[in-house]
């Protein structure tokens, strides 16, 4: 039989439960802050890109390199 994690580091239960607790949440609170930042980051990449005008808003690149293909 495998021990549960009170029987296993010597903790009881409500040891073990108000360290898990918090773990969890701040977990949980970090994602959230991680999900907040990539929309902020996708939502100022479509701004930035919406300003972009020509030739700096291809996206082949093509306006970098002339027609000898070496770098303008």
């Amino acid at each position: 039989m495998i021990p549960t994690m009170p029987e296993s580091t010597g903790e009881g239960t409500t040891t073990v439960t108000s360290t898990a607790v918090p773990a969890r949440l701040e977990r949980e609170h970090a994602q959230c802050d991680a999900d907040r930042l990539a929309a902020e980051l996708v939502a100022t990449g479509r701004r930035c890109a919406a300003d972009l005008k020509p030739p700096f808003s291809s996206a082949d690149h093509a306006d970098l390199y002339g027609a000898d293909a070496l770098p303008r």
